[in-house]
Formats: C-alpha cells, sequence, structure tokens
C-alpha cells in the first residue's frame, strides 16, 4: 500500500507541474510580447520545465 501512495503522490505531483507549466507557458503569449513574437526568454525556461515534468 505504501508503495502505491508513493507512485500516485510521484504522478500527481508531475500532473500538477505539467498542468501550472503548460499555464504558464500560454501566459508568455499575452506577455512580454516583442512584435508579433511571444516573449522568447520566459518561453525557454517553461518549456524546459515542461519537458522535465514529462520525464
Amino acid at each position: 500500500m505504501d508503495a502505491h501512495l508513493l507512485t500516485k503522490i510521484i504522478h500527481m505531483t508531475a500532473v500538477a507541474a505539467a498542468l501550472m507549466v503548460f499555464v504558464l507557458r500560454a501566459s508568455t503569449l499575452f506577455i512580454g510580447v516583442q512584435g508579433e513574437q511571444p516573449n522568447p526568454a520566459g518561453r525557454k525556461v517553461l518549456v524546459a520545465l515542461q519537458h522535465l515534468s514529462f520525464t
């Protein structure tokens, strides 16, 4: 039972991080826009966090 609980905690933490990063990444389309392009600096960090949460 403890192993199952630990697995579920790890899974839910990864899912929560992925959802949070997904929303924050979408916000770079509106915050810090340069011309018609999204904010490049913020987007790199958020894409890296999103990939980290899926690995």
